[in-house]
């Protein structure tokens, strides 16, 4: 029995449909009907939580940068994580762990990319997200940097924010070969 369950859940983790015979198919629709399963309440996450915010969450992002804004956008006042749909599939507590942990990481990562580079990022960004960024970064400096520090420093966070406006204010002015 536990062979098979892990053998399907291999299989759907690539793509792969498995082929049930129609006496397994009925069993599982008399369980349905027996134990009352909605559907739609039987999905199962593959990916702890900070997975689930690393890889698909913070996935959409470019940049350390956008992902650090992104994540203080997410804090309240009280450092507080806020996240409606992964507090839906992994509770407060387990969402609220791997956000500060996720948050940790990034806020390293960013602290660790020489500013050249995090100049580069902001490059790539249209002037509108560069300034939102840069303003976001600026706006929510406390939520910005993560309860736990990991090494890092505020100052340290402080010059580079502050070096990055700056710079980002070159590229603004500079205008771009066509």
């Amino acid at each position: 029995m536990y062979s098979s369950l892990f053998f399907t859940a291999d299989l759907l983790f690539l793509g792969v449909t498995p082929c049930y015979s129609a006496a397994q198919i009925a069993i599982q629709a008399a369980l349905c009907l027996v134990f009352r399963i909605p559907e739609t309440g039987t999905k199962m996450t593959l990916l702890s939580a900070s997975e689930d915010l690393r890889y698909r969450t913070l996935g959409a992002f470019s940049g350390p940068l956008e992902k650090l804004a992104y994540l203080a956008r997410l804090r309240d006042e009280a450092g507080q994580y806020r996240h409606w749909g992964m507090s839906r599939t992994y509770g407060e507590q387990a969402t609220a762990a791997a956000m500060a942990e996720v948050h940790a990481q990034v806020w390293i990562e960013v602290l660790r990319t020489p500013v050249p580079e995090l100049l580069r990022q902001l490059g790539r960004m249209g002037t509108t997200t560069r300034a939102a960024v840069i303003e976001e970064l600026k706006n929510y400096r406390r939520r910005s940097c993560p309860a736990e520090l990991s090494g890092g420093a505020v100052r340290h966070f402080n010059s580079v924010l502050l070096a990055l406006e700056c710079l980002s204010r070159s590229l603004d002015a500079t205008p771009r070969a066509a």
